[in-house]
């Protein structure tokens, strides 16, 4: 029995047991108090021995394994490595990442590049995946037979990606000052990756790292989180791996507009101690300040607007530019 699931089952009503068996199983499942539901037998989950235990959306209020560690017999805590910055949020998630959010932005990433960038650009276009994470999306312009530039600050996703995508040119670098050997047709930055701009100015840089590496008539599509969207983040979800439980964080601030991430990380077999943490921030963007940056770094806006038809939160944008 692992024991960090004594205090989900106190908290929950639901017996260890059951809890344990759809772990050990690899099924992904949402726990609340009204029982075990959306769960479903996976392949790539079992033969990844990654597990997820979620709240539902909406009603992430399971206790802080932190305030409660004399319930869970975790009287002495000790943290071994922190960090502030998004790079090693990135680098110490690297593990479940892909499965606790790659998989799911995939999808609405893939349905905007298709509605708004294939129409545009020819089948064998070179394309800037920025932000490619664990390349997921990377690896489908790369079977699509674009020729893909992915750049990320984290190594460790970019080892991800290098076994999805073999035949992208993969750059480790930050989104405001990368350098790429040719000019490319389109740019793209999914997942709200451009949330985590610190301020405007950095925005503009990012910006104008992108335009810098665009044809003329090239375009840039990315998506953002509105403020709306940010000021839900609050409550904890937990994410078991064959050898570590990660504890997810939410909080949003709204005095200086701040939603973050905190991730700590603990071994399955010694739940009392906190291995590695870090912290990730991501700001709200106005969509007056994305249009104003764009136009500095030499982009028309072609059109700045909802999701539409698809599953993404409410809030998210989409957003098409041109380089000029």
């Amino acid at each position: 029995m692992f024991q960090n699931i004594v205090g989900v089952a106190q908290k929950t009503g639901i017996p260890e047991d059951v809890i344990n068996t759809y772990v050990s199983r690899g099924w992904l499942a949402t726990v609340s108090k009204q029982g075990i539901s959306n769960w479903w037998p996976s392949a790539e989950l079992r033969n990844s021995s990654q597990h997820f235990l979620r709240p539902p959306v909406g009603r992430r209020r399971w206790p802080s394994l932190i305030t409660h560690r004399r319930k869970l017999g975790m009287n002495a805590l000790q943290v071994v490595q922190s960090s502030a910055s998004s790079t090693d949020f990135y680098d110490l998630i690297a593990p479940i990442y892909d499965h606790h959010w790659g998989c799911q932005f995939f999808p609405e990433a893939l349905l905007q590049f298709r509605r708004y960038i294939s129409p545009r650009v020819p089948p064998n276009a070179r394309i800037l995946d920025l932000c490619c994470g664990s390349g997921r999306f990377a690896a489908y312009l790369d079977k699509a037979n674009y020729r893909v530039t992915g750049v990320d600050s984290s190594r460790k996703l970019l080892a991800q990606a290098a076994e999805r995508a073999p035949g992208a040119c993969l750059v480790c670098a930050d989104m405001s000052e990368f350098q790429l050997p040719e000019l490319c047709d389109v740019a793209v930055c999914f997942y709200n990756a451009l949330n985590h701009a610190r301020d405007d100015k950095e925005l503009r840089r990012i910006f104008g790292s992108v335009a810098s590496h665009l044809v003329c008539g090239g375009y840039f599509l990315f998506d953002i989180i509105s403020e709306r969207e940010l000021s839900y983040w609050s409550g904890e979800e937990y994410v078991l791996s064959e050898d570590m439980l990660y504890e997810l964080n939410y909080s949003y601030v709204t005095s200086t507009r701040t939603a973050t991430c905190r991730v700590r990380v603990r071994s399955r077999k010694e739940p009392g101690y906190i291995e590695a943490e870090a912290l990730s921030e991501q700001r709200p963007i106005p969509a007056s300040v994305i249009r104003a940056a764009l136009r500095s770094a030499g982009f028309c806006v072609v059109f700045v607007r909802q999701f539409s038809h698809t599953s993404a939160p409410d809030g998210r944008l989409i957003v098409l530019a041109k380089r000029l």
